[in-house]
């Protein structure tokens, strides 16, 4: 389900074109760079030793955070428009079962998790992963999906397997 999922988005994704948001790009990897770190941190590791276990060099650890932050963008503009052009909306109920899930997968009760999200304005971003979420169950719906033989895959038979 996730080859079929990442092919499919990479396909849509590539009709875009190239983003002119090389701001954003570059802000969202700096976030990225800046996890990292923070991870390294909490881990007692360097960033050289990061980067002598993955064999890659500073300037190939920042293109590829600059890759993956394009990558990033370009998958969330095209579920947005998916989730626009097809009328998609997320219910009251669905967003806090989703915001319930999410908590649920921090470990952390509910009602502080929401408090903090609150306090932090994460709701509205929130909301539009919500929305994309939905957006790409509507697409792996809609889009003929194949196995390696050629042979047409049903969505029910990809959540079953996953």
């Amino acid at each position: 389900m996730l080859a079929a999922r990442d092919k499919s988005l990479a396909a849509l994704s590539a009709s875009i074109g190239p983003l002119p948001l090389d701001e954003v790009i570059r802000d969202d990897a700096l976030i990225a760079r800046t996890s990292l770190l923070s991870d390294l941190r909490v881990e007692g590791r360097t960033l050289k030793e990061f980067l002598d276990d993955k064999g890659m060099s500073e300037a190939e650890l920042e293109a590829s955070l600059l890759d993956s932050a394009a990558r990033r963008l370009r998958t969330h503009l095209t579920l947005d428009v998916i989730a626009e052009e097809s009328g998609i909306d997320v219910s009251e109920d669905e967003f806090k079962q989703y915001v319930a899930r999410l908590a649920d997968h921090a470990h952390a009760p509910l009602r502080a998790f929401t408090e903090q999200l609150v306090r932090t304005d994460m709701i509205v971003q929130l909301y539009a992963d919500a929305r994309r979420q939905k957006a790409l169950a509507y697409l792996l719906r809609t889009v003929v999906i194949t196995d390696t033989h050629g042979n047409r895959v049903a969505f029910e038979d990809l959540q079953t397997a996953a």
